[in-house]
This record gives structure tokens, C-alpha cells and sequence, in this order.
């Protein structure tokens, strides 16, 4: 399976940008795109926080 090199970093510096303008700590957004969760990951608040 080949990977678009430009789209994946085009989606990373979005996520980056998401995570900025809602104050999360750049790990946790990473986490919660790994996990599919983004969706339901709203600002403010840090659903993958234990």
C-alpha cells in the first residue's frame, strides 16, 4: 500500500492546528487521531485523560 506522502502531511499540520486552537497537548490530539476518536474529541475538554 502506497502512501501519499503530501496528503498524510497535510492531515498531520491539520491536526496540529486543531489541537493548537483548542489547547490540547499535541500528544493527546495524536493519540485520539490514532484511536479514531477525533470526532468525538471537543475543545476543552481531554477525553483520553485517565
Amino acid at each position: 500500500m502506497k502512501v501519499d506522502q503530501e496528503k498524510v502531511t497535510e492531515a498531520l499540520q491539520a491536526v496540529e492546528k486543531l489541537c493548537q486552537h483548542c489547547g490540547l497537548h499535541t500528544e493527546t490530539c495524536y493519540v485520539a487521531v490514532a484511536m479514531r476518536s477525533l470526532s468525538t474529541l471537543k475543545c476543552g475538554e481531554d477525553s483520553t485523560s485517565k
